[in-house]
């Protein structure tokens, strides 16, 4: 519905989808947008995810499973082709180079998805500086990559997370004056990121399985 909603009221035409993948929904949308995108179904793609969590049933089912604050939350991004942003005169903020899905166990999940993507951007595992991920992962997935968990900092805005940690990756490989002021535990990976690193966006849905993941690289 929010979708078809934001197409409606933006006068928005081409491909339309709304992925129903709990916490991996977000970076699910932001897949089918590049597929879309590498089809030539589409020249520019909105993707992302948004989240009204915070109401009683949510609350009695997540509120004792150990998990972080709940929060509300939308976070969309802007895909382009580089001929659409020349077109228009849009500044590049990151370099989309992979995305991926995978199904099973959401640890598992998240491990063969992050593996596919980077297979699909082509980029060595060794070369990610930060990993964006609500769950630890395996040591030699990412041997390299600093770890950020933004959900103690943001909440757990369940599927508009995974869009959001990749607004925030994509803030910080574009410069922006936030990811250089970050402090604690923000500010190593953030700053990896501001001096051109690549990051590697994982999602995986704890209570249903299944996994998307995006590797996102500095504008060239």
């Amino acid at each position: 519905m929010a979708a078809g909603h934001v197409s409606i009221g933006r006068g928005l035409r081409g491909p339309l989808h709304a992925p129903a993948a709990g916490a991996a929904a977000g970076l699910s949308a932001v897949d089918a947008a590049a597929r879309a995108l590498a089809s030539g179904d589409a020249d520019a793609m909105l993707a992302g995810g948004t989240e009204a969590c915070v109401g009683a049933p949510a609350l009695a089912t997540l509120g004792e499973g150990g998990f972080a604050a709940l929060a509300e939350a939308a976070a969309l991004l802007a895909l382009e082709t580089a001929p659409a942003a020349a077109r228009r005169g849009a500044p590049v903020l990151a370099r989309l180079l992979g995305t991926a899905t995978a199904a099973g166990e959401a640890g598992a999940a998240a491990a063969a998805a992050v593996e596919r993507a980077l297979a699909r951007a082509r980029v060595p595992r060794e070369a990610v500086a930060v990993a964006l991920s609500p769950l630890p992962l395996p040591p030699a997935l990412l041997p390299r990559a600093l770890r950020l968990n933004t959900r103690p900092h943001l909440g757990d805005a369940v599927a508009a997370g995974g869009a959001a940690d990749a607004a925030v990756a994509v803030a910080a490989l574009c410069g922006h004056a936030a990811a250089a002021a970050a402090t604690g535990p923000l500010a190593a990976p953030l700053r990896a990121l501001a001096a051109g690193g690549v990051a590697v966006v994982v999602a995986p849905c704890a209570l249903g399985g299944g996994a998307a993941a995006v590797v996102l690289g500095a504008p060239a």
